[in-house]
Parts: structure tokens; sequence; C-alpha cells
């Protein structure tokens, strides 16, 4: 899905009662190369959408590949 501006996005994302994930990706050496932003289908699979949350945060349960904050 593309949206004209950050505005655009974030009425669509509202307008969903979805939980949304922000990731920044960089690679080593160079500035950052833009942000991806993850719709989870809370309400279609709520315990892998916890799940994966809880990665994300780095709870219990984390997983730090190489290069990654």
């Amino acid at each position: 899905m593309e949206f004209e501006d950050s505005d655009e996005m974030m009425a669509y994302c509202q307008g969903t009662g979805r939980t949304y994930v922000a990731m920044s990706l960089a690679q080593a050496g160079s500035d950052e190369l833009g942000t991806l932003v993850l719709e989870l289908y809370t309400d279609i699979a709520p315990a892998t959408c916890a799940n994966f949350v809880g990665l994300v945060k780095g709870g219990q349960y984390s997983y730090e590949g190489l290069g990654s904050k």
C-alpha cells in the first residue's frame, strides 16, 4: 500500500484498530535506508501478533541478529 505522505498513512493506521510496528533499516557504513512499517493483524492472529511484538521489544524472548540494535 502506498501513501502520499505520513499524515495519510497515520490516518489509515488509526482507522484500522490494528497494531503497527515500525523498524528502521540501515546498512553498516551508510545512512539509514528508511523505515519499514508492518501492519499486524491482531484481529485475526492475536497470539502470533503478541509474540511478534514481544520479540521486537526484546522481552522474554528476543533475537538480536548481526548488526541489529
